[in-house]
């Protein structure tokens, strides 16, 4: 896969006028358009930003029409785009807006190894919120460490930009091991190894909850997916990675406002103790739709009708005509 080509799809801003007033919408005001200290993203490297880099409580960071490339893998193994340090008394209530992030690595030979130690934002401070941020061939899009709490994610999206048939995030799309509480809402995952996971042993998430409301996802099979030796390739994981037992850590609570969720196939890890593509047990589930589960386990599809108010089973073109609308309504942020 050619650089230019992700440049391109990610520096291409939708033509599409918004419709109506989104939840994302609302949000970039908030962050722009109140009384935050704006610092506005320059040329940069990555992982941005440096550590060194004074980032006052309640700082608004335009990243508009910016971009981050997660390509280089540093000493240690690893690759960052974002990386919020935690530091002292700063850093705290960023608000960060826009931006796209993503590797150039070839999305289908790269091995799940090298996607394992890719990571599009890693986030270490309290009460972060990121706004319509796109995200796009990484291994995980957004890890919260134990120290986010708190956090919130707000129209973000992960899609292949019409170059690639998907996001292609091939381990998490959103990370929250560290076992805080936090909100994701009015976004589009299109593209997911495993959708959301909280999974981290010595954590314990006891009173927390991660509100999960009006979202997209899909799950997308990655050719070099977790363990092809074992489960073969091609394969995703669950929509929620979620502890099943003390010794992985106590999970917080779930809650499934609205959505819409779709599968094409099987699942043979990174799901919960309720089964593969299933809801982890004591979820509070609104009105969500389920794509494709004439293809899902019995126990899986039991699990959401079991606990959801209502469940809706919807087609692929359900889906295609959602995503259209979804993407009508979220132009990519572009600066004025």
């Amino acid at each position: 896969m050619k650089r230019t080509h992700l440049v391109l799809f990610l520096a291409v801003a939708v033509a599409a006028t918004a419709v109506a007033c989104t939840p994302r919408d609302v949000a970039e005001d908030a962050c722009l358009g109140g009384d935050r200290p704006i610092y506005t993203v320059p040329a940069h490297s990555t992982p941005w930003p440096s550590s060194r880099l004074s980032l006052p409580n309640g700082t608004a960071i335009d990243a508009r029409d910016q971009t981050f490339d997660a390509s280089t893998f540093n000493a240690g193994g690893y690759s960052t785009g974002i990386k919020i340090h935690y530091q002292p008394n700063v850093r705290a209530d960023l608000c960060f807006t826009g931006g796209s992030i993503y590797t150039t690595l070839d999305p289908v030979t790269t091995l799940f190894d090298l996607w394992h130690d890719s990571i599009g934002v890693r986030a270490e401070t309290a009460d972060l919120h990121f706004v319509g941020t796109h995200f796009a061939n990484l291994g995980d899009a957004i890890a919260f460490s134990g120290g986010a709490t708190n956090w919130k994610l707000t129209g973000i999206r992960a899609d292949g930009g019409g170059v690639l048939d998907g996001a292609y995030i091939h381990d998490d799309c959103v990370e929250n091991d560290g076992m805080n509480s936090g909100v994701l809402q009015d976004s589009k995952l299109d593209g997911c190894h495993v959708f959301m996971s909280s999974f981290g042993p010595g954590y314990d998430g006891t009173g927390n909850t991660v509100i999960v409301r009006d979202n997209l996802v899909r799950l997308q099979p990655m050719y070099n997916s977790y363990d092809p030796a074992k489960y073969g390739y091609n394969q995703t994981g669950g929509f929620f990675k979620w502890s099943n037992r003390p010794q992985d850590g106590v999970a917080p609570k779930l809650v499934v406002e609205s959505g819409t969720f779709r599968a094409d196939q099987p699942a043979f890890y990174g799901g919960n103790i309720s089964g593969w593509l299933a809801l982890p047990p004591n979820t509070d589930c609104g009105d969500v739709t389920l794509v494709g589960t004439e293809a899902w386990a019995a126990r899986d599809v039991t699990s959401w009708v079991s606990q959801c108010n209502s469940v809706t089973f919807g087609t692929v073109a359900d889906w295609d005509a959602q995503v259209a609308a979804w993407d009508a309504e979220h132009p990519i942020l572009t600066r004025p």
